[in-house]
């Protein structure tokens, strides 16, 4: 037993820092609509998984962590909405479309609303995302791009017209504490061995 806790020990300690980078949480801050709306809430993306998955290029993603509310405003249409986990998808652009002007594209897209129809979120990113967070500005030159939609009808829809991504780490345990965890499981499973057992009693024959 000793032998196996300094080898796991030993396997936590040689492990690169970068094994254990965090997925970085994006905080839609002061996100508008032409109507008078609003959007807030977050996702979470793990850049690094995705850059890994397609290295030199344009690459998607599904976003699995997603609480991201559009609220009503002044189009009746557009009741207030909420996108959950599961519902998205971030595809990032190797580089900036001369046309659209973006860096990427977050895709919400959520079951039907009250009245029967489907919504669906875009948002079109004036910058690229870094693995470390940061702000990131969302397009809005296009009144077409970042917009959410209601229904099947291209034209029922209501634009972005202000707001910006905010990024921080998400808090994962820290190494150290993780080979502390560690080292105290296996200190308490050789007490558990070390510990004698009562001995047994041979009841006499009758």
């Amino acid at each position: 037993m000793r032998r196996l806790v300094l080898t796991l020990v030993l396997a936590l300690f040689s492990l690169p820092i970068n094994a254990f980078g965090a997925p970085i949480r994006w905080t839609l801050h002061d996100v508008r609509f032409g109507d008078g709306g609003t959007a807030s809430g977050h996702i979470v993306l793990d850049l690094d998984v995705l850059r890994a998955q397609s290295p030199g290029g344009s690459s998607r993603m599904t976003i699995d962590d997603i609480a991201v509310t559009a609220s009503s405003g002044r189009d009746s249409a557009f009741s207030t909405r909420t996108y959950h986990e599961g519902e998205g998808l971030f595809a990032e652009y190797l580089e900036a479309s001369d046309s659209l002007g973006s860096y990427g594209l977050i895709t919400l897209r959520s079951g039907f609303d009250a009245s029967g129809s489907p919504r669906m979120l875009m948002i079109y990113l004036a910058a690229p995302l870094s693995a470390a967070g940061g702000v990131v500005p969302i397009v809005i030159s296009n009144r077409h791009l970042s917009v959410e939609y209601r229904g099947n009808d291209p034209t029922a829809r209501r634009a972005i017209v202000g707001g910006q991504l905010v990024g921080s780490p998400v808090t994962i345990p820290e190494p150290t504490v993780m080979m502390l965890l560690a080292v105290g499981a296996g200190c308490a499973a050789i007490r558990r061995q070390r510990r004698p057992r009562p001995s047994q009693e041979v009841s006499p024959l009758t």
